[in-house]
């Protein structure tokens, strides 16, 4: 059995996405734990998942029952939670007013607590509630004060939601386009977020969106994919929606019968679990195909049943007088007509539908017309403009104005965020932000700099019968962590070509160490912390292990440089001069698992270290040979031939044997602050293009 702690927690996430499967499962499991927390949290849960079916009148009672547990155990954030989901039970029943009144107190409750994503999903229930009401332009401030937090919060879910509303505003007043590009937007976030309920819904959204621009057939085939949906989600309500549209497309294509058969059917739904108004809408729909099929009997007949009905809802009265209406003109009677489309406006005037008035004053004023009642006329034409002017007018026309030109400065601001992370991805930060001011960024010259050159020694050999993906993903695994290595030295990779790797250190003003030093540290770093890391991944994850380690060969320069950017297509920073084409000689003159640095680069190293040095000259019995030893942490041996191999051994010694030029070897130790470099005389070798050069191994000495 679950603690009350977690089941809370599940409670709160099945909330969240609308599972009522599992809001009935922590029910269940939180009444076996009968203590008063849990089973006001059981309340909830259950609740929730009663409204998330439909069974609206149900979840009120058990939410109204959680409020009361959750007060009574001091349960503050409870008690919003209840009263935020007894609101949307209530705007489901068309109970407005209440709506409002426990979606303000659940406000102050998460205000209190300082819950500023919970007062945005109540903001965002609200403007709903002003939506319904035809209050566009409140509507909009409150879906977009609750799409700001939820942006700035990364609620993808929440803003989803915010950006299906407005898009249903969009919708209603007629911007289609605006309406269109908000639904796919706000569909491809409810993807993104794994919220089907919501993408159900708002597939629907987009079926009624066709209907409305004249394309009933495409309208069809976006309500089965709804319905499919909202089936999955087992979200009943939508998926009446959704059937009342396909008749609203059957209609239109003059299917009456099938028009009739989808209105009687979503009629039937929305019965059954208790949404008046989406039966009125149904039930209005219903009778006026009914009489335009000449099926005046059936429809005379259905006002009959619901006319003796108790409890109807404002907006259900409304309609059955409209549909009287409809029957009365079509014979004749256009005085009855008359009186029964003037107490549709009453009703909806009373409760405050203004698109509901808007409506009947467009039908009144048409009848007026047919009645030669010029007086009734004027009057219901001026009273519709004016209703249309503050349902659809000016205050809310710049409010979308506005909305949409927010829109395209924070889409412009998006697009130059991901221009500028491409930027800082492939080029140094300094030479990106240039780039991004407008500079031109080339032929920057550097009197000194260090390049490091590094190559993955044998590669073709290694890789031979490995599968490419594995190829790529070592190759992944090793440069990942030389741009890592860089970046904690202050080295700049340049590019990577190949096997190979290009990095260089620039002088940088007010850096603590030279360029030098922060390469010797990097190129180290990279010739040994990534082999051993590397060899046993290799050994362990590929499908055809090899048997030797993953060696790298290191050469290093430092000299004059120029750098910059060329071109305008796939860029680039690079580097060129003498200084390059030394270091790259310095690597392939190497050998594996050192690192071979030139005579500049050690002298300039030396000048740029606080060290000692410390000459050991040993005079051999066999001039060509000579010994050098030193503490390290494993055991290399490097014969003549060059041939290298290394043994981990618990022993501290280094040994390493060269056949050289000199009679002698030098040891030169030069101690920074932060541990030791050393560099190892090699002796003078033909380098391609260069002839003899002086050069040195460079070694780590941590002490």
């Amino acid at each position: 059995m679950s603690s009350y702690e977690s089941l809370r927690a599940s409670v709160d996430d099945a909330a969240s996405l609308n599972d009522h499967g599992k809001l009935r499962e922590c029910a269940e499991q939180l009444t076996i734990i009968g203590t008063p927390s849990a089973l006001a949290t059981a309340f909830y849960a259950e609740g929730t998942a009663l409204r998330l079916v439909g069974d609206l009148r149900q979840a009120a009672r058990q939410l109204d029952q959680a409020t009361a547990l959750m007060r009574n155990v001091g349960d503050d954030r409870g008690v919003a939670d209840a009263l935020t989901g007894l609101g949307l039970t209530f705007f489901g029943m068309n109970e407005h007013e209440r709506a409002q009144q426990v979606y303000a107190e659940a406000m102050d409750v998460y205000h209190r607590l300082g819950i500023s994503l919970r007062v945005a999903v109540v903001a965002m229930n609200l403007g709903m509630i002003k939506h319904i009401g035809g209050n566009y332009a409140e509507a909009i401030e409150s879906y977009q004060r609750a799409l700001d937090v939820f942006i700035a919060h990364g609620d993808v879910r929440g803003e989803s939601r915010a950006t299906g509303n407005l898009a249903s505003i969009f919708s209603q007043s007629g911007d289609f386009g605006r309406a269109l590009e908000f639904y796919e937007r706000a569909g491809v976030l409810q993807r993104q977020a794994g919220d089907i309920r919501s993408f159900g819904m708002t597939l629907g959204n987009l079926g009624a969106l066709y209907c409305e621009v004249g394309d009933p057939s495409k309208a069809l085939v976006m309500l089965d994919e709804a319905i499919a949906v909202q089936r999955t989600a087992d979200d009943r309500a939508s998926e009446a929606r959704s059937v009342s549209t396909q008749g609203v497309a059957y209609a239109a294509l003059g299917d009456l019968d099938a028009s009739a058969e989808h209105f009687a059917e979503a009629l039937r739904m929305f019965n059954d679990f208790g949404e008046p108004d989406g039966a009125a809408h149904a039930m209005g729909n219903l009778i006026n195909v009914l009489v335009e099929a000449g099926r005046d009997d059936e429809a005379l007949q259905r006002i009959s049943v619901y006319e003796s009905m108790q409890g109807l809802t404002p907006t259900l009265r409304a309609q059955l007088h409209a549909s009287q209406a409809l029957l009365s003109g079509r014979g004749g009677d256009l005085e009855d007509a008359n009186q029964h489309l003037e107490r549709s406006l009453a009703i909806a005037t009373e409760v405050g539908e203004r698109p509901q008035q808007l409506r009947y004053r467009l039908l009144l004023r048409d009848l007026a017309q047919q009645r030669n009642s010029f007086p009734d006329f004027i009057e219901h034409n001026a009273e519709y403009l004016r209703l249309h002017e503050e349902v659809l007018g000016k205050e809310t026309t710049q409010r979308m104005t506005i909305i949409e030109a927010e829109r395209r400065v924070e889409a412009e601001r998006q697009e130059r965020e991901k221009e500028r992370a491409i930027l800082y991805g492939a080029l140094p930060r300094s030479v990106a932000d240039r780039l991004i001011r407008g500079e031109k960024v080339s032929g920057d010259h550097f009197e000194e700099a260090t390049v490091i050159f590094l190559d993955i020694v044998g590669f073709t050999s290694l890789t031979d019968g490995m599968d490419p993906r594995e190829v790529v993903a070592m190759l992944e695994t090793v440069f990942t962590r030389f741009d890592a290595i860089c970046d904690k030295y202050g080295v700049t990779k340049i590019k990577t070509i190949g096997d190979s790797y290009m990095a260089v250190a620039f002088p940088t003003e007010g850096s603590a160490e030279h360029h030098t030093i922060r390469a010797a540290h990097c190129a180290l770093a990279m010739s040994h912390e990534v082999s051993h890391s590397v060899s046993h991944n290799v050994s362990h994850e590929v499908s055809h292990p090899v048997s030797h380690e993953v060696l790298f060969r290191v050469g290093m320069h430092c000299g004059p440089v120029t750098a910059g950017v060329i071109g305008t297509q796939r860029l680039q920073y690079d580097v060129w001069g003498d200084t390059v084409n030394v270091a790259s000689r310095m690597e392939s003159a190497g050998e594996p698992g050192r690192v071979h640095v030139s005579e500049a680069f050690a002298s300039e190293l030396k000048r740029n270290t606080e060290y000692t040095i410390q000459n050991s000259i040993a005079e051999s019995p066999n001039p060509e040979s000579h010994s050098v030893s030193h503490p390290v942490s494993h055991s290399v041996s490097h014969p003549v031939s060059h041939s290298v191999s290394h043994e981990v051994s618990h022993e501290v010694s280094h040994e390493v044997s060269h056949e050289v030029s000199h009679s002698v070897s030098h040891e030169v130790q030069l101690v920074t602050r932060h541990s030791s470099l050393v560099t190892i005389e090699r002796g003078s070798i033909d380098i391609k293009g260069k002839g003899l050069m002086r050069t040195f191994w460079l070694e780590g000495n941590d002490r």
